[in-house]
């Protein structure tokens, strides 16, 4: 499950190599080395369609006082399950 805070807007880059998606815009692909990087302008959105789909539970954080939690996290978080 991914829960995302959905005002939260951030530029960021994604590799055309291995599809890795990061805030921020370093040159080089931090997964992979690649330099064959793009720059875009949401990357919370683009993580948001990549989840969906693969068939991920999305929960939008609207409340304040969730969204206060989130604060100190960033606007995105997974529950993961192994």
């Amino acid at each position: 499950m991914l829960a995302v805070d959905d005002t939260h807007c951030e530029s960021g880059a994604r590799c055309l190599s291995c599809g890795a998606m990061w805030a921020g815009d370093p040159r080089d692909c931090p997964s992979c080395g690649s330099r064959a990087v793009e720059a875009v302008d949401d990357v919370l959105e683009m993580a948001l369609e990549e989840a969906l789909e693969q068939g991920a539970a999305l929960e939008l954080v609207r409340s304040d006082g969730a969204r206060r939690i989130m604060t100190g996290r960033g606007p995105m978080a997974a529950l993961l399950r192994w």
